[in-house]
C-alpha cells in the first residue's frame, strides 16, 4: 500500500474519531447513536429469520412476518442515514431519520402487535428505538 494511501486513511480515521468525540458532547446524540445501533442490529437479525438461540415466538414474528428484502434495505438504510446524519451533523437529516425510525416503530406495532400483544421483545424494541427518537424529534423541533 503506498504511503500516500496510508496517510490519507490515517487522516480519515482521525477525522472520524474527532467527529465522533464531538458528537457525544450533547445528550440527544447518544440517543440517536444507540437508536442507529439498535436499527442496525435489527437489520442484521432479519436474515437469520429469528432462528437464534432464543426461539421466541415474538422474535419469529419480528423477523419473519415483515416481508422480503426491501424491508431489510429500508431498515438498514434508515440506520445508515441516522448514523450519517450524526457524523455529518446535519440537523435536517438527523430529524428526518428520527422521524423515519418513529414511523418504523409505529408500522411494526401495527403489523406485529395484534398478532402477539404480550411480547417482551417487541416492547423492548419499541421502547429502545421509539422513545429516544421521540426525544430527538422534540429537541429538533424546540431548536428550530
Amino acid at each position: 500500500m503506498p504511503a500516500r494511501t496510508v496517510r490519507n486513511l490515517g487522516l480519515a480515521f482521525r477525522f472520524l474519531g474527532w467527529r465522533l468525540s464531538n458528537i457525544f458532547r450533547d445528550e440527544p446524540s447518544w440517543a440517536e447513536f444507540f437508536s442507529a445501533v439498535a436499527l442496525g442490529a435489527y437489520t442484521l437479525s432479519m436474515p437469520l429469520g429469528g432462528k437464534g438461540p432464543e426461539e421466541w415466538e415474538s422474535l419469529n414474528l419480528l423477523t419473519d412476518i415483515l416481508p422480503g428484502w426491501w424491508w431489510v434495505a429500508f431498515v438498514g438504510g434508515g440506520a445508515t442515514v441516522q448514523m450519517l446524519g450524526l457524523i455529518l451533523n446535519v440537523r435536517f437529516i438527523r430529524a428526518c431519520a428520527a422521524f423515519g425510525a418513529l414511523n418504523l416503530v409505529a408500522l411494526i406495532g401495527v403489523m406485529v402487535w395484534p398478532l402477539f400483544p404480550y411480547s417482551p421483545l417487541l416492547v423492548g424494541f419499541v421502547t429502545a428505538v421509539g422513545l429516544p427518537n421521540f426525544f430527538v424529534i422534540a429537541r429538533h423541533a424546540r431548536d428550530w
